[in-house]
């Protein structure tokens, strides 16, 4: 059976496509920083809150960013080399993918919002921790250009971590598809919901919106539970098969 492979069409001639592989990588980047065993993860805050201060900044180097992500990973003196290569390239990368304009500093609540996909927790405790961050006014709803920005910063986490699945993709063509469907989806939102561009969302109504037609709408959501990415098949059938004959020993 081979390994499964999703695709998720996000703008013209742009898809987002997850492999196993891809699985495979952002669940050892997730164990490696401990953010896996955290329902989005009060580490994570921990440690952004040890470089940032409390209440965070509203942004965050780079260096402040490699900081804090010190501060996650245990002891790596014993790790090989190859191995800290691939961990820096790929937190690296992650911050880089919100740095278009090579400014070393990026929006803190964008990046927190990507570095979730690594969290373990559910879709929804995730959305509900996104949308505690992007509530800039402290009453528990976001406007609709903060709900753009929102839905962006999942995508250009996706993007970012999902290296093997869009490999022939431009950083132009993906920062602007990125762009469009974000903004996109948030206008459809409201208007789904009967609201005007001027007023606020609820998370409770992000909520019943997604369920009732999100879920058809913006498929990669559900990509925010780790446990409902795509698997190798393969793998898990020579395992099966591997099961079977010892119990028949």
């Amino acid at each position: 059976m081979a390994p499964q492979v999703f695709t998720f069409d996000i703008g013209k001639d742009i898809s987002l496509t997850v492999t196993p592989q891809d699985t495979e990588i952002v669940s050892d980047v997730g164990k490696t920083t401990g953010l896996m065993m955290d329902e989005y993860s009060p580490l994570l805050i921990k440690a952004f809150a040890e470089v940032l201060g409390n209440p965070l900044t509203s942004c965050i180097t780079k260096s402040q960013y490699d900081a804090a992500m010190r501060k996650l990973l245990p002891e790596v003196s014993s790790w090989s080399d190859m191995r800290k290569e691939h961990l820096s390239y790929f937190l690296s990368n992650l911050f880089y993918s919100f740095d278009s304009e090579e400014r070393e500093t990026v929006p803190t609540d964008e990046l927190l919002v990507a570095l979730s996909i690594l969290c373990g927790g559910s879709k929804t405790s995730k959305l509900a921790f996104a949308f505690a961050l992007f509530d800039s006014s402290g009453d528990e709803q976001i406007e609709q250009a903060e709900l753009a920005r929102l839905l962006s910063a999942i995508l250009v986490g996706l993007f970012a971590v999902c290296t093997d699945g869009c490999a022939d993709v431009t950083e132009e063509e993906v920062e602007m598809s990125v762009h469009h469907c974000s903004v996109r989806m948030a206008l459809d939102i409201f208007t789904d919901l009967g609201k005007d561009d001027e007023e606020s969302l609820s998370f409770h109504e992000f909520g019943w919106w997604y369920n009732e037609f999100g879920f058809e709408k913006i498929q990669w959501l559900e990509l925010l539970d780790l446990s409902k990415w795509p698997k190798n098949s393969t793998i898990e059938d020579d395992d099966d098969d591997e099961e079977e004959e010892e119990g028949k020993e």
